[in-house]
């Protein structure tokens, strides 16, 4: 799986993992049911509360954003969509300098990652413990811990596109559903046919892609 780290540093939650003991045995507080739903949640207040005050090229700025950002199973796709993200991320920190409701939706957005993946490492390491065996690799552990939230950054990337991009067509902005930027950065308005990728589809491909990772793994 390529790896997208442009919506946070990974860096600082595997830091966790090697910071933070494994805390006692007990059964998981939570679910990873729940912590979807906590998700798509977090998303709507975000979406609600950060983007809906945005202009309409601000939006579709943010859409690209996360569009690029999620995964595919297509190698050259995915190099491709890594590049736009690039492309699209320069564009959205220079934005961030002179405007504050972009500085603002971010700033959430980052606090609600970072919420959200210390959730699902208390949880996994709840999980991982109550199996623990004297034999098991501590190190062993820490590379499950890593490759379960290098996904669960992609699924939080998917459901936050999903509901600003739903969001968009329930406000009749399809127009503005539209990739503004290319390998070669930003692309002139009336020339920008080419639409974002249907969520559904995404989320096709992701689970498809997860469900290969779990049988080779």
């Amino acid at each position: 799986m390529h790896k997208k780290t442009s919506l946070l540093s990974v860096i600082a939650i595997v830091a966790l993992l090697s910071a933070c003991p494994f805390i006692k045995a007990n059964k998981p507080k939570t679910t990873v049911g729940r912590i979807i739903n906590n998700i798509r949640q977090k998303a709507q207040e975000w979406v609600g509360k950060c983007i809906n005050p945005m202009n309409n090229k601000l939006k579709q700025a943010v859409c690209n954003m996360l569009g690029a950002s999620c995964i595919t199973d297509d190698a050259s796709a995915t190099t491709k969509s890594f590049k736009i993200a690039q492309a699209c991320a320069k564009y959205i920190t220079e934005l961030q300098e002179s405007d504050e409701l972009i500085k603002q939706a971010f700033e959430q957005l980052q606090q609600d990652i970072q919420e959200l993946l210390t959730q699902y490492v208390v949880f996994m390491q709840e999980k991982l413990t109550l199996h623990k065996s004297a034999t098991v690799d501590q190190d062993a552990l820490n590379q499950v811990l890593e490759q379960k939230i290098h996904e669960l950054i992609a699924r939080i990337s998917l459901i936050y596109y999903e509901t600003l991009y739903n969001h968009m067509r329930s406000c009749n902005l399809d127009d503005q559903l539209m990739y503004m930027f290319d390998q070669n950065g930003i692309i002139a308005e009336d020339q920008r046919t080419l639409p974002l990728p249907d969520p559904a589809v995404i989320q096709k491909q992701f689970k498809q892609l997860m469900h290969k990772l779990s049988k080779n793994s």
